[in-house]
Parts: C-alpha cells; sequence; structure tokens
C-alpha cells in the first residue's frame, strides 16, 4: 500500500489505483497525509483546502467529504492486515494507517538515513536515488490555494537539497555525468536556483566541459540580472573564477555542506582545459585610442595563454 503526495494525490494497493473521489475530497486527503501522526483541527482544514472562500455550510461539507473518504479507504484496504481509516479526535483529523506508507515520509527518512556521519558516498547515493525517484512532479499536484502553493515550494526545496546532495555524492565518485540531465530538469522548473546551478557547473566542469560550464554561468548571470537586479552569489562567482583558472574545484564534503565557498578537491582534476581569459587590446588606428574590447577588424583577442602575452595589456599594430 502507498500513500502518495509527492505528485498527485494518490492511493496504491498492489498495481491498483483507488478511487479517492473529486478534487476537493483528495485534497483534505493530501492535508492529512502532509503530518499523518498529527490531527488536524477542523478550521485549519477548512483554511488550507478552501482558503478564505470557503462554501455554505462548510462544517457539513467536510462532514460529507470525509464520510466518502472513509468509504473509499475502506474499500482499497479491505484485503490489508490493518485498514487504513479517518479517525476524528479531540485535535482534530487523522489518517489511521502507517506512517511509512506515506511518500513523503518515506523521503524525509532516506534523506535523513543519508546524512549520517560517516557513510559512504556509495551508500549515500543509493539512499538518496530512493528519496529522489518518489518524486512524480509537483507535491500535491491538483490541490489548489495559497496554502498548497506554500507547502508545495517548501517540499520543492526539500527535493532540491536531496538532489543537490546526491549530486555531490555522484561528483565525489567521480561520475559527474549522471547527474547532469536531473540537474537540468531541476533547473527547468526553478533557473534561478543557484545551488543547482552550482552542481550542474561543477558536473560539467569535472566531466572536462569547461566551456559549457563558463556559458551556463553567463546565462545564469543574466537571468538573475533580469529577474532580481543583482549579481549571482560570491559562492556561484568564486566557482566561475576557479574553473576559469583552470583550478581543481570539487563539492564540499558531507561533514562541511551548509554554507561556505565549494572546497578544492585534493588530487588531480581530470583534465579540465583553461579557459583563455580576454584582456584589454590598445589599437593603434588612427582616432582610437585607449583599451577596447576587440579590435576585431584589424586583430584578435590577446590572452594570458597565447605565446608572448605579457601584462594587462597590449598593443595592436592597426594593420
Amino acid at each position: 500500500m502507498e500513500l502518495r503526495i509527492l505528485g498527485s494525490i494518490e492511493l496504491w494497493t498492489g498495481h491498483a489505483l483507488a478511487d479517492l473521489g473529486p478534487a476537493r475530497q483528495r485534497s483534505i486527503l493530501g492535508v492529512l497525509l502532509v503530518d499523518p501522526e498529527r490531527p488536524v483541527p477542523l478550521e485549519a482544514l477548512v483554511d488550507r483546502v478552501w482558503g478564505d472562500q470557503p462554501p455554505a455550510g462548510v462544517r457539513n461539507v467536510v462532514h460529507t467529504y470525509i464520510t466518502r473518504l472513509r468509504r473509499a479507504l475502506a474499500r482499497a484496504s479491505a484485503g490489508l492486515a490493518e485498514p487504513i481509516g479517518l479517525v476524528r479526535t479531540p485535535a482534530g483529523y487523522q489518517v489511521s494507517a502507517d506512517p511509512g506508507a506515506v511518500d513523503l515520509v518515506r523521503f524525509r527518512r532516506l534523506v535523513k538515513s543519508a546524512q549520517q556521519e560517516g557513510l559512504g558516498d556509495q551508500e549515500r547515493s543509493a539512499l538518496l536515488q530512493q528519496a529522489l525517484h518518489m518524486w512524480r512532479g509537483d507535491a500535491l499536484g491538483g490541490m489548489q490555494g495559497d496554502w498548497a502553493a506554500r507547502l508545495r515550494e517548501t517540499l520543492r526545496q526539500l527535493h532540491h537539497e536531496a538532489l543537490s546532495q546526491w549530486a555531490d555524492a555522484e561528483i565525489r565518485l567521480e561520475r559527474p555525468g549522471v547527474v547532469l540531465a536531473e540537474l537540468r530538469a531541476a533547473l527547468l522548473t526553478d533557473p534561478l536556483s543557484e545551488q543547482l546551478c552550482e552542481r550542474l557547473m561543477l558536473a560539467l566542469y569535472r566531466e572536462g566541459r569547461s566551456v559549457d560550464a563558463l556559458e551556463y554561468y553567463q546565462s545564469m548571470r543574466r537571468l538573475i540580472a533580469k529577474e532580481l537586479g543583482t549579481d549571482p552569489s560570491r559562492r556561484l562567482q568564486r566557482l566561475y573564477e576557479t574553473i576559469l583558472r583552470g583550478e581543481t574545484a570539487g563539492p564540499v564534503p558531507p561533514a562541511e555542506q551548509g554554507g561556505g565557498a565549494p572546497r578544492a578537491r585534493p588530487g588531480p582534476a581530470p583534465a579540465p582545459m583553461p579557459v583563455p581569459v580576454p584582456v584589454p587590446v590598445r589599437c593603434g588606428r588612427p582616432g582610437v585610442s585607449g583599451p577596447v574590447r576587440g579590435c576585431r577588424r584589424c586583430c584578435r583577442w590577446t590572452c594570458p595563454t597565447s605565446p608572448g602575452a605579457s601584462g594587462n595589456s597590449t598593443w595592436c599594430s592597426g594593420r
């Protein structure tokens, strides 16, 4: 038996999907499954499902939906040793079922297990993969309202944190390529996430794709400037500068996660190619003075890695 809210609100028994009724009825079950060990008062249930626009006689409506849910859950779990039920306590309504049957509960438990000290990255990655595979889309899919939207965003951040930890473990295991697709997919839904951008840049860099990593940073920088009117975090800027210089970079060790700049990883990096850094150019053509960003009609960029380059600028002959 599986009670699912990391996606649409569903109940699966074996390979059968139970009919949980209309959207509002499923939403009531979804609210109760977010924290299945804690009763939800009637007033809170109404607020979370209907917000500030409850229907007339909303108490009777809730009681009707609860009755229908009890019947649906009883039918779906009739063959189980412990059928699922909905109980009413002095503190509110609560699902009567093993909390471990709820995907969100299992997700939290797996992530917590993956954060144990002394755990190897192979085991850590396996646990986080199990947790991430439980997600089928936006949490509480089909549920409307401000409360659902806020909770959905909170759970999305939990998903991103687990995804970042999994990516870190895979990069430390020298398997950066396996995380690229998942990171790109998550960035489609949250394009301003610097946490995910950092992991994608690291994975690309450790794959030997320095140019792709730098290009992604530039696209992120433009997006942040457009949407937020600011620059990327200093942490992300430092990673960009590290890649520009062709220096070793790797994810923060598990015991040190939670802030700070990406730490240098001992040992040689897998042969990332240094990226040339353009320097100011002075043009010698008549009427042109001072440094220019590319005298493209008469010379090429001069870079620190080019033979004969020195100092902070070079002169163009104008030919």
